[in-house]
């Protein structure tokens, strides 16, 4: 005999001999946002970065993650020097401090890490030299890795100037006072569910609405950089701060992140804007329970498929997988699925359903399978 579907109907239907299915309730997303932390970093100089491919084009896109100033700029490939080599542009030629990288792992853009060399000359000039790692193993020198260590961890200034005078003929080694390695350090997150670099995301999304279907506009990069310059331009709404004019009729002002960027004192009064709201925030996830769970509860989980094989399956419910809590990163729960694979999701994105898989109730177990 087919049970009968409707769970929470139950209970007025008349023929009271035929079984029920197994009834799970779900929640939705809206209620949710609430207890999600907001994006932003405590100290200036952080960005997220990704690649960008559009036909024969690939585009390197670097959003800062508090003033969200944008930077897209077309790349030959996705190789480390080819990388370390337009970061280095960038930081000249924007004139920004790039301190921290947030990506999802791409191997081109962690190995620029301590791979640009910071020189300054006798007339208080600064040189940027980029992809020092491919200059040593291009190079006839013997002993190519110990010949890195002796530059990057022990600041070895005589190895660097035989390996610069070997390099490049314009860079006179003698007029070098000081040198430092541009330390950039990554936070990697390669979990498509965590939401670790949604802003990142996010603007992609953007310049791809933006120019529509169009693909031939947006791989032209004089169209992409007026695009990127109508983006800085344009008042966010994420960049709302509270205007404490009491003559003024507006609320709040809205910054465009062109004047984010260009204003440092703006930028630490975002910051701290953004941690207010984070303590804020985290007394409410406090007191909703969702950071007392303990290795080993069963938790409802919502599972965003959206950058993965299964984007196009149908979904029939928002909290969609169950899982069993082993441990907080970052503001993300780690959880172990019903398949053994290890997930991480937000913390907003997940539901207590009890202590132990012994305490789960029948339904849950038969509506999941366990």
């Amino acid at each position: 005999m087919l049970a009968y579907p409707f769970s929470s109907k139950y209970k007025f239907f008349e023929f009271k001999n035929v079984p029920r299915e197994p009834y799970v309730p779900d929640y939705k997303l809206k209620a949710c946002k609430q207890y999600m932390k907001p994006n932003f970093s405590n100290e200036p100089g952080c960005w997220e970065a990704d690649l960008m491919f559009v036909k024969n084009t690939i585009y390197l896109v670097l959003i800062n993650v508090n003033t969200r100033f944008l930077i897209v700029e077309p790349i030959e490939s996705k190789e480390t020097r080819v990388l370390s080599i337009k970061i280095t542009d960038i930081i000249v030629n924007y004139d920004v401090d790039i301190f921290t990288i947030k990506c999802d792992g791409e191997k081109g853009l962690q190995a620029v890490q301590n791979d640009i060399i910071v020189l300054r000359t006798n007339d208080d000039g600064i040189v940027f030299v980029p992809a020092i790692h491919n200059i040593v193993r291009e190079s006839r020198m013997r002993g190519k890795e110990k010949i890195l260590n002796e530059i990057i961890n022990k600041h070895n200034t005589n190895v660097l100037k035989t390996i610069l005078s070997e390099y490049n003929d314009e860079i006179d080694v003698n007029t070098i006072k000081s040198w430092s390695v541009y330390r950039i350090k990554f936070v990697v997150n390669s979990s498509p569910y965590a939401l670790a670099h949604k802003t990142v995301d996010s603007v992609i999304r953007t310049l791809r609405n933006a120019f529509g279907t169009n693909d031939t506009k947006i791989a032209n990069n004089n169209y992409m950089q007026q695009m990127v310059n109508y983006y800085n331009n344009t008042p966010h709404n994420s960049l709302r701060v509270r205007n404490y004019n009491y003559e003024s009729d507006s609320k709040y002002i809205y910054y465009t992140p062109a004047q984010m960027q260009n204003d440092i004192d703006l930028e630490w009064k975002y910051i701290r804007m953004m941690r207010s709201k984070l303590q804020s925030i985290h007394k409410k996830q406090q007191h909703k329970g969702l950071l007392t769970y303990k290795k080993g509860n069963i938790i409802l989980v919502h599972v965003d498929y959206g950058k993965t094989k299964k984007k196009f399956d149908k979904r029939r419910r928002v909290f969609n997988e169950i899982a069993e809590f082993l441990a907080y990163s970052n503001g993300n729960v780690i959880c172990k699925l019903q398949n053994g694979n290890l997930i991480q999701v937000p913390i907003a994105y997940t539901k207590k359903i009890a202590n132990s898989y012994d305490e789960l109730n029948k339904d849950y177990k038969l509506y999941f399978g366990m």
